[in-house]
């Protein structure tokens, strides 16, 4: 049964102290939360019930116990060899080392530390350092290796900007339901509650809650936990006296004053709450990120006329050029969709700062996007890259950043599809029949009502046309496209079935 890393270590503090530890010393001494160390425990306890020691409670803390013969196999395992070790792969530790250099940036870590952490030999943290290097330098860091330990130099700015990427692509691919008190996914408000601690993450969602609510917006998913490991990394960074450098401070030219100074408010709010100081520096760099984060729907028409007459000419003209290009290369008419303008109107503004102070997001979608629309996502990164050396020639614009762009085209055709053609076929009794239209039409107003007719009609009905029956009668007759039998009045039963035919049915149109 495996055990991760934390865990390992808990285990073994637990036998070098061979006496009771209360929670908060644990806590400290793996740098997380109590409850991350209670949760930790319990996994702990299982794994005991095989090799035949249990944990125990008393007034002053948790205890190991065991007889010799199992603290001697114990020793053996957790000590001198990878058996309890989760199946965490040699990526999965880089990118946990590269984290560790980037939160502890300044100070050195030792090539020791790294091998206890994570149960491997010095020479494999040696190449693991190697590898991180080569991904550091990439993104603009150092790596200074002296008699004290490794450690990561560079801008303050780019070293926050890796931290918050790195934290969100651990978590590429978690699927889990949000807690009720949070808009994170469990796996990922763990990560946070971990490295910073429940109350710090509890008070920055209050935080960018009331930016939100402040200057009007709803963030999405992705860009919510982007902001939010932000502000997280700013306060932990400042604990240190780790301030952004006066050169990275945006230009008040191109600040928006009336939301700059609301963000400003809620961030002052915020210091007062948690008695951490925001300088003026800090405040820009959090304003910076939020400008860079997108809407996770179209706002209020009084904020997407503001964000119209607060855009400059070059991001109208890129839209509108980028909206034109496409239609010539996918010959699809996209000129009259406004909700498209307005999404890559309000995404472009935001990109253009994320261009300009190199503050970057990941795509969540980025794999699949790429996998389920090749063609969609070819044409709109040729279509970009091109407009980028007229608009953005100094800029990078990521393949995450693409496939957001391709996601609001293939959105957009998505939309204007052909309804789905639904053909109803009821009893002789005619009364029935406009009842069950009635309700179709009600529940599902998307869906395209071609006809209504009796069972004995189908015999020589055309279906080539037909996606979908449904039918308050049985069909006897063999027919090629799905049918969903339900009652007159369609109870939620029925609306559910209906609705699990059509998923089939657009994924069969798909393919």
């Amino acid at each position: 049964m495996g055990l991760n890393e934390r865990q390992i270590l808990i285990l073994r503090y637990l036998l070098l102290k061979n006496e009771a530890v209360n929670y908060s010393e644990l806590s400290m001494h793996c740098g997380c939360s109590s409850k991350t160390i209670q949760r930790d425990i319990k996994k702990i306890e299982e794994t005991g019930k095989d090799l035949a020691f249990e944990i125990k409670r008393n007034g002053q803390g948790i205890l190991l116990e065991c007889n010799s013969e199992a603290r001697n196999r114990l020793d053996e395992l957790v000590f001198s060899t990878d058996s309890f070790r989760s199946n965490d792969s040699v990526e999965d530790r880089r990118n946990r080392i590269y984290l560790d250099l980037l939160l502890n940036s300044p100070n050195p870590t030792s090539i020791r530390s790294l091998s206890e952490k994570y149960f491997v030999g010095s020479s494999s943290i040696v190449n693991d350092l190697s590898a991180v290097e080569q991904r550091a330098q990439a993104n603009g860091l150092t790596m200074k290796k002296t008699r004290e330990g490794t450690y990561l130099q560079g801008n303050e700015l780019l070293i926050r900007n890796e931290v918050a990427y790195l934290l969100n692509e651990i978590q590429v691919g978690v699927a889990d339901v949000q807690t009720a008190q949070s808009r994170l996914n469990k796996e990922t408000r763990m990560v946070l509650e971990g490295i910073y601690g429940s109350d710090s993450l509890a008070s920055v969602e209050q935080c960018v809650s009331s930016i939100e609510e402040s200057i009007d917006v709803i963030l999405s998913d992705t860009y919510y936990v982007n902001i939010v490991t932000h502000i997280l990394i700013a306060m932990e960074r400042m604990k240190n006296k780790r301030f952004i450098n006066e050169s990275n401070v945006i230009s008040e030219k191109d600040r928006n004053d009336v939301i700059f100074h609301k963000i400003k408010k809620c961030v002052t709010d915020f210091s007062n709450q948690t008695g951490i100081y925001f300088p003026e520096n800090e405040v820009d760099y959090i304003y910076t990120h939020f400008m860079g984060c997108g809407v996770g729907e179209l706002p209020s028409r009084e904020v997407i006329a503001q964000t119209l007459q607060a855009s400059n000419r070059e991001v109208l003209s890129f839209c509108n050029e980028l909206i034109q290009n496409m239609e010539k290369e996918t010959s699809y008419s996209f000129a009259n969709d406004s909700n498209l303008f307005y999404s890559l109107l309000l995404h472009v503004n935001s990109m253009i700062t994320r261009i300009k102070y190199n503050v970057r997001i990941i795509c969540l979608l980025k794999e699949k996007t790429i996998k389920e629309y090749p063609k969609m996502y070819a044409t709109v990164k040729q279509v970009t890259l091109e407009l980028k050396k007229k608009y953005f020639k100094e800029g990078f614009i990521s393949d995450d950043e693409i496939c957001y762009l391709c996601l609001y085209f293939q959105l957009a055709l998505e939309d204007r599809k052909s309804p789905r053609k639904v053909l109803l076929i009821c009893s002789t009794g005619v009364g029935t029949s406009h009842i069950l239209k009635k309700r179709v039409q009600k529940v599902f107003p998307d869906l395209e009502i071609t006809d209504v007719i009796s069972l004995r009609q189908l015999e020589k009905k055309d279906l080539s046309d037909i996606d979908l029956i449904i039918t308050t009668v049985n069909i006897t007759k063999e027919i090629q496209c799905p049918s969903v039998l339900v009652s007159v009045l369609m109870d939620q039963r029925d609306i559910d079935e209906v609705k699990k035919a059509i998923v089939i049915e657009k994924k069969v149109r798909e393919c």
